[in-house]
């Protein structure tokens, strides 16, 4: 299945979220990363709600470990 991965996804009015929500309507499997939770879990509904993929990935590229 192709696969999309996108980090740095924000508010769903933000670039990360639009290329999470475009890249699940063209098909592909969509791998969600950013910071924050309650914003990814959103995008992800959002997705999903259309019939696309989405598997959000809590992850901070600030921070080594």
């Amino acid at each position: 299945m192709p696969t999309a991965v996108i980090v740095g996804v924000g508010p769903s009015a933000g670039l990360g979220a639009t290329l999470c929500r475009h890249s699940a309507q063209v098909g592909l499997y969509v791998f969600a990363g950013g910071r924050t939770p309650t914003q990814l879990e959103q995008t992800q509904r959002e997705i999903e709600a259309t019939g696309g993929n989405c598997t959000p990935v809590v992850t901070d590229v600030t921070e080594e470990e």
